[in-house]
């Protein structure tokens, strides 16, 4: 792990080895960031905040490792005893609850020999209330470090609080509904209209766009789940003709075309037409599954929410 901060990501301990040098590095002097400890609730498989999330809203400003609830892989308790050996059981982080570990002053001594640390809060986030007290003294403490010019709008931090978990709880509510399905583009009038939403400037929110062959009967990814969860986040288009995909590559630079089986996220604005910059080419893979697929398109649609509510805030 130790190559992995500093990260462009949150990243996931896989091991008590891990873990330990992870204990190691919380209490280090040396380390030049930040660090946020995600936990996840017992018997859960992800935690109660969404780390993309809390990346993509703070910026590249922090270290975020994330535990998963599998106490044989990378567990939690590997962590917390390793600080216990070095007499800090109290710096301590357990089942769902995440702690932010500032970095040393300048003029500290040693975390061996000081027994004053920095303070090192703990969150618990398993309500929305808590998660967003929990991003608003984060961002608070991050700003009076100097690393964040100011704290988000608190509508953005309700909206970032509610997270992934929420609203896939949201959109399962009554098993079998489908209350906000993907829109499905079958004719190059429908396709113009697409892609006029797609160059706009003003344009606010990522459009998923995913083709669908006529070989499969259904989209490789589930595109009325991604329409259900990121209901007014995010818009989900299926081309589901020949002449739907034609017209999409006739006015569509070539980088960024989307036929076959095939997807991609795009996000706000129109930074995306540039060659150098195209939206992540999503494909079928037969050893990856159509539900982990689904959840890469969706992670990717939400950290792009994340980065538009973060230059939003940062305008004001």
């Amino acid at each position: 792990m130790s190559t992995f901060f500093p990260s462009p990501h949150p990243q996931r301990v896989s091991d008590d080895e891990e873990a330990r040098w992870l204990a190691d590095y919380a209490l280090s002097d040396k380390r030049s960031r930040p660090l946020l400890v995600i936990t996840c609730p017992k018997g859960v498989s992800k935690p109660e905040i969404d780390p993309d999330l809390v990346f993509a809203l703070t910026g590249d400003v922090l270290d975020i490792a994330v535990f998963g609830s599998n106490a044989n892989v990378g567990g939690i308790d590997a962590f917390n005893d390793a600080l216990a050996k070095r007499g800090r059981a109290a710096y301590g982080v357990y089942n769902g609850a995440v702690r932010f570990y500032p970095t040393f002053s300048e003029d500290a001594d040693h975390a061996q020999t000081v027994d004053v640390l920095p303070e090192a809060p703990l969150y618990f986030v398993d309500t929305k209330p808590h998660r967003e007290h929990a991003i608003d003294d984060l961002t608070g403490r991050l700003v009076y470090a100097g690393l964040l010019d100011s704290k988000p709008r608190p509508d953005l931090v309700a909206q970032v609080a509610q997270g992934f978990n929420e609203r896939n709880r949201y959109a399962n509510v009554a098993e079998g509904e489908n209350r906000y399905p993907a829109h499905i583009i079958r004719n190059a009038d429908q396709t113009r209209e697409l892609i006029g939403v797609l160059l706009s400037k003003k344009r606010m929110m990522p459009i998923v766009v995913v083709a669908q062959s006529d070989q499969r009967p259904n989209p490789f990814v589930d595109v009325d789940l991604i329409s259900n969860v990121l209901h007014d986040l995010a818009l989900v288009a299926v081309l589901r003709s020949d002449e739907s995909v034609a017209e999409f590559k006739r006015r569509i630079p070539r980088h960024a075309w989307v036929f076959g089986d095939a997807g991609r996220v795009f996000p706000a604005g129109v930074k995306w037409n540039d060659p150098d910059s195209p939206p992540r080419l999503f494909l079928p893979n037969e050893h990856v599954s159509r539900m982990l697929l689904t959840n890469l398109m969706m992670k990717d649609a939400l950290i792009n929410v994340a980065d538009t509510l973060r230059r939003l805030s940062s305008l004001k």
